[in-house]
């Protein structure tokens, strides 16, 4: 079995664990299962960020062009993922937000962990949450949820029924401003402590100086990773934007370039933003053809990923 690609794209990461207290949820890649995804992959197929930065600048990407790219900066990925790396002498990509170097909590990255961690099964989680919360199934039964359950099964096909209903009520009820307080009153329910849960959970400036002596590449996440970031006015973005590269910079000896889009989330202002910026490369966080455009890539800042976790499905099958 062997990786075939006919267009050029990165491969997303996220979560790893290694048999400690770390999230082993959905999404989640092992050490084992990394090592699996680069053979799979291939050594001769994945390029650096330093190339391929320069191809995007150069418009010269082959349909064969891949990267490695990790989302979010989370402390599992230099624990796990970063010692794998030096065994094959790769480097990436390492997309990071700004809030948690302030003690500040990413409540989209513990929620997902503790939900995960301390609960049996999402479905235990989405039952209280819409007990505690006196919603009920018929949130999820209209046309806006149907499309965007089309939506994310065409784009993520790993996703379980579950992962879909709590995207959904995470974005609807984001936009609403009520979301964080009603997943807090399902955690106080169960005596959870958000602010115990989230320790250890984020890389500091110690690893970026790590992944940066390695020879990795950082790049934006935005500063606030927001659940719905599209959502933002075009000023919102743009302090986003600036406040993280600024932030990051401090850390790293070069000008940031490249960027993720947090949350797959972006719209016509976030490219513009991120252009006149001077970042040439972004990646999305599917591998679809975006809707209107005839090309998996139709712009250098909407570049297609594969999500490992479908990588990780198929080696698993």
């Amino acid at each position: 079995m062997s990786y075939h690609s006919n267009y050029a794209h990165g491969i997303m990461f996220h979560r790893f664990h290694d048999g400690s207290s770390d999230d082993v949820g959905q999404g989640s890649i092992s050490e084992d299962m990394f090592e699996k995804i680069i053979n799979y992959i291939g050594l001769e197929n994945i390029i650096t960020p330093d190339i391929w930065l320069k191809k995007i600048k150069n418009n010269t990407l082959s349909k064969h062009d891949i990267c490695l790219t990790f989302d979010d900066g989370l402390k599992s990925q230099v624990r796990v993922a970063l010692p794998v790396l030096k065994k094959f002498n790769l480097k990436a990509f390492f997309f990071i937000h700004s809030l948690t170097f302030f003690n500040k909590i990413d409540y989209s990255e513990v929620f997902n962990v503790i939900i995960n961690t301390k609960f049996e099964q999402l479905s235990d989680f989405l039952d209280e949450f819409l007990l505690l919360n006196n919603l009920d199934i018929s949130y999820f039964d209209n046309d806006t949820y149907r499309k965007y359950e089309k939506d994310l099964i065409t784009k993520f096909k790993f996703y379980t029924e579950n992962d879909i209903k709590y995207r959904y009520l995470r974005n609807t009820l984001s936009e609403k401003g009520v979301f964080i307080d009603m997943v807090k009153k399902v955690f106080d329910n169960n005596n959870i402590s958000i602010k115990k849960e989230s320790r250890n959970i984020w890389l500091n400036g110690d690893d970026i100086k790590d992944l940066t002596k390695d020879g990795h590449t950082l790049g934006l996440h935005s500063y606030n990773h927001n659940f719905n970031f599209s959502r933002l006015s075009a000023q919102n973005q743009a302090s986003e934007y600036l406040n993280n590269k600024n932030h990051l910079e401090t850390l790293v000896d070069y000008q940031i370039e490249s960027m993720s889009h947090p949350l797959g989330s972006y719209n016509h202002d976030s490219l513009s933003i991120l252009k006149k910026m001077n970042i040439c490369c972004g990646f999305r966080s599917d591998n679809t053809i975006p809707e209107g455009c005839g090309t998996i890539n139709p712009t250098s800042l909407e570049i297609a990923r594969v999500d490992a976790s479908d990588l990780s499905k198929n080696l698993k099958d």
